[in-house]
């Protein structure tokens, strides 16, 4: 039941990762022309929010394939669940993406949400690897 439970709580630290990468990339912007982004802007919102998201996928993509790989699935929620709620924090204080994008705060906090989520289930269900003891050698002495 906890091993179903890890790959569960790794799966939707996936999900919370592509709602928030479905919210910036698939939004709709606004038709009001006060709120389009000049160039100095749009270069600005491109450095901060989606160049780190898009170098995130990639870096989580390599955790989610090693964690499969070595079977700990907690780990993978924890670091997909940590990274989906501070990428999502982060994006929801830029003011300038969020007036750009209406609805974007919803389906932040929606994705935000399943990362934490994801993150408190990997918490509870962490489990240290047993770390093997070598078999003690013979005590050597005058009787041995």
């Amino acid at each position: 039941m906890v091993a179903l439970t890890r790959w569960t709580a790794a799966a939707l630290a996936a999900a919370g990762w592509l709602v928030v990468l479905h919210a910036l990339c698939f939004r709709t912007p606004s038709t009001d022309p006060a709120l389009d982004l000049d160039a100095g802007g749009a270069f600005a919102l491109n450095v901060d929010v989606y160049l780190p998201a898009f170098g995130l996928s990639l870096v989580l993509l390599a955790v989610l394939v090693v964690g499969a790989a070595v079977r700990r699935p907690d780990v993978v929620a924890l670091v997909l669940g940590l990274t989906t709620a501070g990428l999502a924090g982060w994006t929801l204080r830029q003011d300038l993406l969020r007036a750009y994008f209406p609805g974007l705060t919803a389906e932040l906090l929606v994705g935000a949400s399943i990362g934490m989520l994801a993150l408190m289930l990997g918490v509870l269900t962490w489990r240290p690897r047993p770390v093997a003891v070598p078999a003690a050698a013979p005590a050597a002495g005058p009787y041995a």
